[in-house]
C-alpha cells in the first residue's frame, strides 16, 4: 500500500514543531512569555462548575483510564475485525506513553505554581494531550476503515476530532500545564500517530 504524502508531511511538520518547542523550553526562549500570558488569561474564566468538570475529564483520560479504553478498543478490533490491527492499536498507545514519560523525565519542567490539581510528574509535554491525539487519531483511522454506515462513521469522526481539543483545554483550564506543554503534546501525539500509520501502511500490510 502506498503511504499517503499527507501522513509524511504531517509527520515531518509535527517533529519540527516538537523540536522547536523543546529547544525553546530548554533554552528558556520567548515561548515562556507566551506560556505566562495564556496562564494568566485562563484565570478570569475559571469557575467552580467547569473546574469540577475538567477534573473529571483529567481523571477519565489519565493513564489508568486511557489504558482501560485502549485495552477495550484493542480487544474489540482483535475479536471482530483484525488481530493485527488490535495489536497495532495497543502497541502504538504503549509506545506513546513510554516516549512521553521519557521526555518528561529528560526535560524535567516544573508545572505552573497555580495548578488546581496535585501532580507528581513533570510538565513537558502534556501526556494527556499526546495520548488523546494518538488514541482518537487511531479511532478515526479504524472508523473510516471498518464502519460502513455513513452517518455513524462521520458522527464518530466528529467526536474523535473534538475530544483531543477538549482534553488539551482542560489541562490549561486547571493550570496543570503551560501552553507550550499542550502544543508539544499535540505535536508529539501527531508524530507518534503518523509514524505508526506510515509503518502500518508500508511494512505491516
Amino acid at each position: 500500500m502506498k503511504v499517503s504524502r499527507g501522513l509524511i508531511y504531517a509527520n515531518i511538520i509535527s517533529a519540527l514543531i516538537f523540536i522547536f518547542l523543546a529547544v525553546e523550553v530548554i533554552g528558556k526562549g520567548f515561548v515562556l512569555g507566551l506560556d505566562r500570558l495564556v496562564n494568566s488569561a485562563i484565570l478570569p474564566i475559571q469557575n467552580l462548575f467547569f473546574i469540577h468538570v475538567f477534573k473529571v475529564v483529567g481523571i477519565v483520560f489519565d493513564t489508568i483510564g486511557m489504558s482501560i479504553f485502549t485495552l477495550a478498543v484493542s480487544a474489540t478490533i482483535w475479536r471482530r475485525k483484525s488481530k493485527k490491527d488490535g495489536y497495532f492499536f495497543i502497541i502504538l498507545m504503549a509506545l506513546q506513553a513510554v516516549v512521553s514519560s521519557a521526555i518528561k523525565a529528560i526535560i524535567n519542567r516544573q508545572r505552573p505554581a497555580n495548578a488546581l490539581v496535585a501532580t507528581l510528574d513533570q510538565a513537558f509535554p502534556s501526556g494527556h494531550t499526546a495520548s488523546a491525539v494518538v488514541f482518537f487519531g487511531l479511532l478515526i483511522y479504524f472508523t473510516l476503515k471498518y464502519v460502513k454506515t455513513k452517518n455513524a462513521r462521520w458522527a464518530l469522526v466528529a467526536v474523535c476530532v473534538i475530544m483531543p481539543f477538549i482534553i488539551a483545554f482542560s489541562r490549561l483550564y486547571l493550570n496543570v500545564h503551560w501552553f507550550s506543554d499542550v502544543l508539544a503534546g499535540f505535536a508529539l501525539g501527531l508524530f507518534t500517530l503518523t509514524i505508526g500509520l506510515i509503518i502500518r501502511q508500508h511494512w505491516l500490510k
